[in-house]
């Protein structure tokens, strides 16, 4: 990365040493193109980050050429702040201690992209890995709703001060009996025994 920064900044400083003869109009584009330049350089090194980081995780020096061929075959390109989006994502979800469904939701979106971009080309291997971030952060979330009770869950319940759930009508219960019914409101408000 270094040799093609290089030649950037001689350029640069070169042309520098010429300012007094320079307009402004040229002085703003060469600074535009110095902008261009880095901006280039700063995508480029992001696109290697991600292709290093993904190469890492699977294993598979190889599959650094993926995730090149993946954005360079894109229509539109990504924005810097995508990329390093899908690259958290890619840690968070190798991470064997990440909590996956705490990412912001456009950065799972990113990474689902990257995915189906890389299921094209018949690598599914970061479907697996997502999967398994995924799983281990449910089990995360049901563990933290353990210890901290009013925690909303996906399905609509939330966890009481004693434990017990709460379901969306406001019905307390510790689960199903053995017969699979639910308690009934009453039972729940105090207001009954159970048989």
């Amino acid at each position: 990365m270094l040799p093609r920064i290089l030649p950037v900044l001689f350029i640069a400083a070169a042309r520098r040493a010429n300012r007094p003869h320079q307009t402004p109009t040229e002085r703003a584009t060469e600074t535009q193109m110095a902008q261009k330049a880095q901006d280039r350089e700063q995508y480029r090194g992001a696109v290697e980050g991600l292709a290093q980081d993904y190469a890492r995780i699977t294993g598979d020096p190889e599959a650094e050429a993926l995730i090149r061929a993946y954005v360079e075959r894109r229509v539109s390109p990504l924005d810097l702040e995508k990329i390093e989006g899908m690259r958290e994502g890619l840690r968070v979800a190798a991470d064997p201690a990440g909590n996956y469904r705490a990412l912001p939701e456009p950065v799972q979106k990113a990474c689902l992209e990257l995915c189906f971009g890389l299921e094209e080309v018949d690598d599914r291997r970061l479907i697996g890995i997502l999967d398994a971030a995924d799983a281990r952060s449910k089990v995360t979330a049901t563990t933290i709703g353990d210890r901290a009770p009013g925690l909303v869950f996906e399905d609509g319940q939330e966890r009481e001060q004693d434990g017990s759930l709460k379901d969306s009508q406001g019905y307390s219960r510790w689960g199903d009996d053995e017969l699979g019914a639910k308690e009934s409101p009453a039972l729940s408000r105090g207001g009954g025994q159970k048989p």
